[in-house]
């Protein structure tokens, strides 16, 4: 009987001893199972989970240096639509510029920031008359005139409930994306001033039959229709009226500016003829950017140099 006893003590503790074996075998391979398993991501449960936007078009493109500066244009059609304008579009020009001083100021500080030449401004001056809600034959509309597929082409949101091209600023924004564009795509501003006005296709065909033409040569041979032909002329005849251009003439020589020794500042001299008002803190521009500063004195022809103090 004790012997029996005995055996069932030893077949138990073999049996609980086989069972720990099978459960610490289960546990191993449950962390086996578990190791290889795909580690779940974390979910975002927040109500608006910031939305993955797409780069801005002036973030995707990091922008090239543009010039700063137009060239100061003396070519015969220039010059006959200045004479027009004062002499025909006085009135029309007068009115013009007054809505248009309204929204100067902001054009020009985004043209300039985007590091385009300020002058380019006034494209509305002949696009719109500097009226934002203004609309062309063709579906044009605000102040630069952009036809929808271009508006959208350069980010702005035309559509039946909102349409950005009669908002001045963002209008302007899409506009100056736009000339960037054709400035790199032509390296020549009026080239692509005109492909602004006439379209990129229309100036590509033309300079197809003529490469390496300049807008000048084009609009000489006949190949650009008779509004492109006029366009860019009419507007740097718009920025010679307002920006006094003459500040783009030739610089003259040190050797060509005589100053009294003893003159107090502020001092004249006589540049060929020409009075300058000569001031320490001054400076001499050439871009044709250079409004008349309103305490000059003198006639138009009046330039601001820089000049040290010890002058």
């Amino acid at each position: 009987m004790a012997s029996r006893t005995a055996l069932e003590g030893v077949r138990g503790r073999q049996l609980a001893f086989a069972g720990m074996r099978f459960t610490f075998v289960l546990l191993g391979l449950g962390l086996v199972v578990v190791g290889c398993a795909p580690v779940r991501r974390a979910v975002d449960w927040s109500p608006n989970p910031a939305p993955r936007m797409r780069p801005s078009l002036d973030v995707a493109r990091a922008p090239r240096p543009v010039s700063s500066a137009l060239a100061c244009v003396d070519q015969p059609l220039v010059h006959s639509w200045e004479r027009r304008m004062r002499r025909d579009f006085a009135q029309d020009t007068r009115e013009t510029m007054a809505r248009g001083a309204r929204y100067l100021p902001e054009l020009r500080q985004l043209v300039t920031d985007a590091g385009l030449p300020p002058s380019l401004a006034l494209l509305p001056a002949i696009e719109s008359g500097f009226e934002p809600q203004a609309r062309g034959r063709f579906g044009e509309l605000g102040l630069w005139q952009l036809r929808a597929a271009t508006a959208r082409r350069f980010g702005l949101v035309v559509n039946p409930q909102r349409d950005d091209r009669t908002d001045p600023a963002r209008s302007t924004r899409a506009a100056v994306r736009y000339l960037r564009f054709l400035h790199r795509h032509y390296g020549d501003w009026p080239l692509a001033i005109a492909a602004y006005n006439a379209g990129e296709g229309r100036i590509d065909r033309a300079l197809a039959r003529t490469p390496h033409a300049s807008f000048w040569d084009l609009a000489a041979s006949g190949r650009l229709p008779r509004k492109s032909r006029d366009y860019v002329p009419h507007f740097h005849a718009v920025v010679r009226l307002n920006e006094r251009t003459v500040a783009c003439a030739p610089r003259p020589a040190a050797a060509q500016v005589h100053v009294a020794a003893a003159a107090p500042p502020p001092r004249s001299a006589s540049v060929r003829g020409t009075d300058v008002a000569v001031r320490p803190a001054a400076a001499a521009h050439c871009d044709g950017s250079l409004a008349r500063t309103p305490s000059l004195r003198g006639r138009e022809t009046g330039i601001a140099l820089a000049a040290p103090s010890t002058l």
